[in-house]
């Protein structure tokens, strides 16, 4: 790692960042079931605080596979992106299209309101 907590890019391979997506994703949908299932009400931290840990599991990656693949132009790096952005996108997808979710937001909204 760099000063920064950047990976050291000498060091990664496009064959990585698939990978470190799988993994990323697979916390993202156990938060996103874990969230979907609670019985809890909904509050501040164990809604919305989740949901935004849970988004920069998916950014971190995203963010350095991007950084990456702008610095590194090859065949590989292409051959890795399609399937990376196509993966990226579900994992996004489940986390904002999810209307349970989006029903327990709008429950903590409305009761903020009372």
């Amino acid at each position: 790692k760099t000063p920064y907590g950047f990976p050291n890019l000498k060091a990664v391979k496009p064959r990585h960042f698939l990978p470190a997506l799988h993994h990323a994703g697979r916390t993202v949908r156990r938060n996103i079931n874990d969230l979907v299932r609670s019985t809890d009400p909904p509050t501040h931290s164990n809604l919305v605080d989740v949901i935004e840990h849970t988004v920069d599991r998916i950014d971190r990656v995203t963010d350095v596979f991007n950084f990456y693949s702008d610095c590194i132009n090859s065949r590989k790096v292409k051959a890795q992106s399609q399937k990376f952005l196509r993966y990226e996108e579900s994992l996004r997808k489940a986390v904002f299209s999810n209307k349970i979710l989006y029903e327990r937001l709008r429950m903590l909204d409305l009761t903020s309101l009372s």
